[in-house]
């Protein structure tokens, strides 16, 4: 009983160690969005999924021939 409490409390006091000690990252902030970026992320977001695509049906034909 006596050995559980250490455990736990040095189990506590490592975790509340870790999470104290990391330097805390900031996402956004004061980010302000514009609309030429926001276009900008959307045609990159479809060209990659496009590229994707081609990706996929071009590595599933290699593979019909490989198994024909």
């Amino acid at each position: 009983m006596f050995g559980d409490k250490i455990a736990r409390t040095e189990t506590q006091r490592a975790v509340n160690l870790m999470t104290t000690s990391r330097p805390r990252v900031r996402f956004g902030g004061n980010f302000k969005d514009s609309q030429p970026a926001y276009t900008m992320r959307q045609k990159a977001e479809q060209e990659l999924s496009g590229s994707l695509l081609n990706a996929r049906r071009y590595l599933g034909r290699e593979a019909q021939l490989f198994h024909q």
